[in-house]
């Protein structure tokens, strides 16, 4: 009986690792089509496109042997987000370079462009190089 549940459980650990290889090679796929499409992407950058949420990469600059993974959400505004060399982050960080107006009565915040929006609703995000950014971590415009 004990060989038969180690056995099921060999094979369940065989699917799960299996479930696991799809996402990667999808990532390895898109990959340098992510990289290309970004303002600056150095050498040696870890990123897993598929398996995030990444807006704006014409405004984004990410330096050598950084390290972005799977569940980060950056989005870049007009503002840039510029990520220096040897940056890791922690799971699931979260960046983001502008942020909506809400002072126009009468129109929603969505009916909003880039053109109504002031100096004050976008501002850069700078990472220098050797940081560290934990799990979970929110990082914001300025």
């Amino acid at each position: 009986m004990w060989t038969m549940f180690s056995s099921n459980r060999e094979m369940i650990e065989i699917f799960i690792r299996f479930s696991r290889l799809i996402p990667f090679i999808w990532d390895k796929i898109w990959c340098p089509l992510y990289k290309r499409a970004m303002k600056h992407c150095g050498k040696g950058v870890y990123l897993r496109p598929m398996s995030s949420d990444l807006k704006g990469l014409w405004n984004m600059s990410i330096g050598d042997g950084t390290s972005i993974p799977k569940g980060s959400t950056f989005y870049c505004t007009i503002a840039p987000l510029t990520i220096g060399k040897k940056v890791i982050f922690g799971p699931k960080p979260t960046i983001i370079t502008g942020d909506h107006r809400i002072d126009i009565i009468g129109k929603y915040i969505i009916d909003v462009t880039d053109a109504e929006k002031g100096p004050e609703h976008d501002a850069p995000v700078v990472i220098e190089d050797d940081v560290w950014c934990g799990a979970n971590v929110t990082i914001l415009k300025g």
